[in-house]
């Protein structure tokens, strides 16, 4: 199987900076990957996602999408239709008078025709369990619903990718749990997801990591592989359940580090206290 989308030899920068934002980066992604992309503010991580939708093109080297290339302008059509975009801030996104008509919005603007639209329109509402609060202005739902619109807007074209840039950094602990819950669910449907995201529990769930610092890719890692290195110089933490189980280690070297949810450091702490390494009063 072919690579789905390809980065090579990317240089982008903006005007008047100084420095290139991201200076020859390379990378491949196979469909259905889940990928985390993480680090400091202004590091590229969000310009790296946009380059990959083609809201930006690189000043040199290539972005190619299921083999359309993000440099030819005829291209762009269908790589927004296979690359969909959820951005921190629903409400910048959202422009309609109801959920419904937001979104229909976009399919509308393709020329997409109406009786399609409206399948479409209430698959993806009732994907994201909101058909029933279609004719609601979205001004009226919660952060979290609001930013379930801006998924259904993006899945009502069927996209084979899904890009969100800090989707979940701006809702609250039940908002961020109900988009989590559809990205697991988008992943396991062999969607391929990209997150850009501040939230380490969040990176574990990913198939890989992208560590962008300064314009360059310093780790493409599995979460596992990531979180066991020092991580500090990036000014990054790690999931509590890690900074648990290096504790863990650094009283029984038997315990394995990183252990990355709650659920596997439960289930290695009771294999231990079963051998009797440790003990249960401990």
């Amino acid at each position: 199987m072919g690579d789905f989308i390809t980065l090579d030899g990317i240089v982008f920068g903006y005007e008047k900076s100084p420095a290139p934002t991201l200076d020859h980066i390379s990378l491949t992604i196979q469909k259905g990957e889940r990928i985390a992309v993480v680090g400091a503010n202004g590091s590229g991580k969000s310009t790296l996602v946009k380059l990959i939708n083609g809201l930006l093109i690189p000043q040199s080297g290539k972005v190619i999408v299921a083999g359309y290339d993000t440099a030819i302008r005829s291209h762009l059509q269908p790589i927004r239709r296979i690359v969909g975009m959820v951005f921190q801030n629903p409400d910048n996104q959202i422009v309609a008078g109801t959920v419904e008509e937001e979104v229909a919005f976009g399919l509308q603007n393709y020329g997409v025709p109406t009786e399609e639209m409206r399948k479409r329109v209430q698959a993806a509402l009732e994907y994201v369990g909101l058909w029933s609060e279609r004719m609601r202005p979205p001004d009226q739902l919660s952060g979290g619903q609001k930013q379930r619109v801006a998924i259904a807007a993006a899945l009502a074209f069927s996209p084979e990718c899904l890009i969100f840039d800090e989707a979940t950094s701006m809702l609250d602990a039940e908002g961020r749990h109900s988009v989590m819950t559809l990205l697991a669910r988008l992943k396991g449907e062999g969607t391929t997801i990209l997150s850009v995201t501040h939230d380490m529990d969040e990176v574990v769930h990913a198939d890989r990591v992208l560590l962008v610092n300064k314009g360059s890719l310093i780790y493409d890692e599995s979460p596992a592989v990531f979180f066991s290195k020092d991580l500090s110089s990036y000014r990054l933490g790690r999931p509590l359940a890690a900074e648990i189980s290096a504790l863990l280690r650094n009283r029984f070297h038997q315990f394995s580090h990183p252990l990355l949810s709650v659920e596997a450091l439960l289930a290695e702490w009771d294999h231990w206290r079963m051998t009797g390494i440790v003990d249960a009063t401990e």
